[in-house]
């Protein structure tokens, strides 16, 4: 091969490996942010619990009725 021909396929090489390694880490920041997403989403959960458990306590008349057991 010319000169020409082996600098294109090593540019072409380097290039690969570049976008080889970019993605690798696109990845590994993906799987992160779904690990955050789904802390996020049980949290999200346990919020809402709560939420209806007050709702649930004031339409019964708990948190009016003087009887805050």
């Amino acid at each position: 091969m010319n000169s020409v021909t082996e600098r294109n396929i090593q540019t072409l090489s380097e290039g690969l490996i570049a976008v080889r390694s970019a993605l690798s880490a696109l990845h590994s920041e993906n799987e992160a942010l779904r690990s955050d997403n789904l802390q996020l989403r049980q949290e999200i959960g346990r919020i809402e619990q709560r939420v209806n458990q007050m709702i649930v306590r004031l339409y019964s008349g708990g948190a009016t009725s003087g009887n805050n057991d």
